[in-house]
C-alpha cells in the first residue's frame, strides 16, 4: 500500500484526486496540506485522511507519507518536487510540471540523482487516440516527424470531465 500526501489539497484534488484514490486498491491518501492550518484539518476530517499539514516540509519529511503528488499551483512546482525529492519522496506531479523546459530538467535531474521516481499526471498519454498516433508514427506511417502539435477537446456541456 502507497500512503500519499497531497501538496496543495484545493478543487483539484476535490474534484478530481479523490474520486480516483477512492477507486484505488494498492494506494491511499494519509496527509494533505493547505496554506491555512484549519481549512487542511476541515479537509482531513472530510475525507477521512489522517494528518493535516499548513507547511509542505512538514508533510514531506512525514514517516506516514510513501509518496508525494504535487497538486499546488503551477508556478510552485519546481519548489515542491525539489523539497519532496530533497525528503526522499517520490512525486507523482500535475501537470504543467514546470513553467519551462529548464525546470523540468531540474526536476528531472534531482530525481535521477536521488534514484527516485518522479512522474506527471497527463492522463491523455493513455487516451487511445494518443496510443494509435504511436503506433502509426512508430510504423513509419507518417513519415520522417519534424514537428507536430496536438490539441484535446470535447463538448465542454456533456462530457464527463466538466462536473
Amino acid at each position: 500500500m502507497i500512503r500519499y500526501g497531497i501538496l496543495g489539497f484545493g478543487l483539484h484534488a476535490v474534484r478530481r484526486l479523490m474520486p480516483g484514490f477512492a477507486l484505488a486498491s494498492n494506494s491511499r491518501v494519509t496527509a494533505l496540506s493547505r496554506r491555512d492550518m484549519k481549512q487542511a484539518q476541515a479537509s482531513a476530517a472530510e475525507y477521512k485522511i489522517s494528518h493535516a499539514f499548513d507547511s509542505a516540509a512538514d508533510l514531506c519529511r512525514s514517516p506516514e507519507v510513501d509518496a508525494i503528488f504535487v497538486a499546488t499551483p503551477d508556478c510552485l512546482h519546481l519548489k515542491d518536487v525539489l523539497l519532496a525529492i530533497e525528503s526522499g519522496k517520490p512525486v507523482l506531479c500535475e501537470k504543467p510540471m514546470g513553467m519551462n523546459a529548464g525546470e523540468c530538467g531540474q526536476m528531472v535531474e534531482a530525481a535521477r540523482r536521488e534514484k527516485l521516481l518522479l512522474g506527471v499526471a497527463h492522463v491523455f498519454r493513455f487516451e487511445r487516440s494518443t496510443a494509435s498516433f504511436r503506433e502509426r508514427v512508430a510504423a513509419g506511417q507518417v513519415g520522417r516527424l519534424v514537428f507536430a502539435r496536438a490539441e484535446f477537446s470535447y463538448a465542454a456541456r456533456t462530457h464527463p470531465a466538466s462536473g
